[in-house]
């Protein structure tokens, strides 16, 4: 009998609530296997994850949208895991790149400091208005798929979860190369995410390869307009705030 619930049991899960069967007394023994399990079952999923995010576009959202789940973490978790890493990342690109740099006066140096902060603050909160967003997008120039808004967005987080890891890991290595260098890795990463895009809308979606260009071009215009003018929002909020 389940313990949570009442019910009766036949498996290793209660098949009304879904807690799993656990002795209510566990040995020193039991608690270490248990504990090991959940480790191992979270870390082996994630990093799973995080290796078909990386080698292969659009499959994560192919197997969510096909009901094959239990074997990666959630698309929601892997942006959330990857945007952590982003936002720091884009933070002190902005204070290493001087795009909020004090001048001279007073007045100058406060509104600097309001624009690093706004920055910093709204940027975060910024993307949960704009992720969702990128799902209408990919949802405009995916309608003949005929599928809901919500595998859209699964694949508008997936998208996210790969530029946020690019962005961050690529972003250090230019605080050590000269300034032709890191030039010329800026415009690989944007030449990576558009060959990335085109790969997973063709994984995801299916269609030939012109049509998936297509897809990811309009998508990234369409999509960085949207970030344009949030980022302008947000200027408009230091220049209000000082």
């Amino acid at each position: 009998m389940c313990a949570n619930c009442g019910a009766a049991l036949t498996g290793a899960f209660c098949a009304r609530c879904g807690q799993k069967v656990k002795p209510l007394d566990p040995t020193l023994r039991e608690l270490a296997g248990d504990v090991a399990g959940e480790l191992t079952d979270i870390d082996g999923r994630l990093l799973r994850s995080v290796r078909y995010l990386f080698t292969r576009p659009g499959f994560l959202s192919r197997e969510h949208a096909e009901g094959r789940r239990a074997s990666y973490v959630s698309p929601l978790r892997l942006y959330l895991v990857f945007s952590v890493l982003f936002f720091a990342a884009a933070s002190l690109v902005a204070r290493r790149e001087g795009m909020f740099a004090p001048e001279n006066t007073p007045g100058e140096a406060a509104l600097a400091f309001n624009a690093q902060d706004a920055f910093d603050t709204w940027l975060p909160r910024v993307m949960f208005v704009l992720v969702p967003l990128c799902g209408l997008c990919v949802m405009a120039f995916t309608r003949s798929a005929r599928r809901h808004y919500p595998e859209h967005f699964h694949f508008g987080l997936h998208l996210h979860a790969f530029w946020f890891a690019l962005f961050a890991l690529m972003a250090p290595l230019e605080w050590v190369v000269s300034k032709r260098v890191s030039d010329a890795m800026s415009i690989g990463r944007v030449l990576v995410l558009v060959v990335y895009g085109v790969i997973a809308f063709r994984t995801a979606y299916g269609g030939g390869w012109w049509r998936s260009l297509g897809r990811t071009v309009g998508v990234f215009a369409s999509y960085m307009l949207l970030v344009g003018l949030a980022l302008f929002a947000i200027i408009g909020t230091a220049l209000t705030a000082q």
